[in-house]
């Protein structure tokens, strides 16, 4: 963003929509499309954003309650942007009620993150809570070491690499061996293009190449990205 003005458009709902006919929903690979993320959270919390430029000396600063300007000036500030969301659902009491405890939001949170980690291993993950740093995976593009800064040295050592494409699909990941299995699927990861899902379906297919390595009542542990063209159709059966 240029001016304290253009920036103000980015907390505008739909301002950064992917999409520009329908055709486009047939081919969409960002984690989101409609363009109404920042709008959203701006509308119950209070939000703060720096941003700059390298091309430009000062930067832009805004503050946002409930969608509404508060403040927005040109300051000095690094390269790059910084959003910052305090007080979630603060204007909206009967919401923040569905609130559960801190802690267990706090594990919502800390599972999401360690999931897009393994996501996107390329960035680097900063992950800090009350100034305690809780995670910290450096940008080294290389999946076995996110998974050494997550989980730990002693399930990264027994975790081996697989790599498989056919077609218009494309198959990479780390699969574990039985030595750490688990007592639940809960820890492993599928990430379809870039995207973590829950996929019964996916997981029993996996659970079944396992058959006869684990334990009664253990299931492997892995993380896999699986790449398909979003404008080809499958059929999952």
């Amino acid at each position: 963003w240029y001016s304290p003005d253009e920036i103000v458009i980015a907390f505008e709902r739909h301002t950064s929509s992917k999409i520009n006919r329908f055709e486009d929903l047939e081919v969409l690979s960002t984690l989101g499309f409609r363009g109404e993320a920042l709008a959203s959270i701006a509308a119950v919390s209070q939000v703060e954003i720096t941003s700059r430029i390298k091309e430009k000396e000062r930067g832009v600063k805004l503050i946002l309650e409930d969608r509404k300007i508060i403040d927005k000036k040109e300051i000095f500030c690094p390269i790059g942007t910084d959003i910052k969301v305090k007080n979630l659902f603060y204007n909206i009491p009967a919401r923040q009620k569905f609130l559960k405890k801190d802690f267990t939001e706090l594990g919502h949170i800390t599972d999401i993150i360690q999931r897009y980690s393994l996501a996107y291993p390329h960035i680097h993950f900063i992950y800090m809570h009350n100034d305690l740093n809780i995670l910290n995976c450096p940008a080294l593009n290389d999946l076995k070491t996110t998974v050494f800064h997550i989980y730990g040295k002693n399930v990264a050592k027994f975790m081996e690499p697989i790599n498989f494409e056919e077609g218009n699909l494309k198959l990479h990941g780390l699969l574990g061996h039985s030595e750490i299995s688990k007592n639940n699927r809960t820890l492993s990861s599928i990430i379809l293009n870039k995207r973590y899902v829950i996929s019964d379906l996916l997981f029993r297919a996996i659970q079944e190449a396992y058959k006869g390595t684990l334990m009664t009542g253990k299931f492997p542990f892995f993380v896999l990205h699986l790449e398909i063209d979003p404008s080809k159709k499958f059929l999952l059966k």
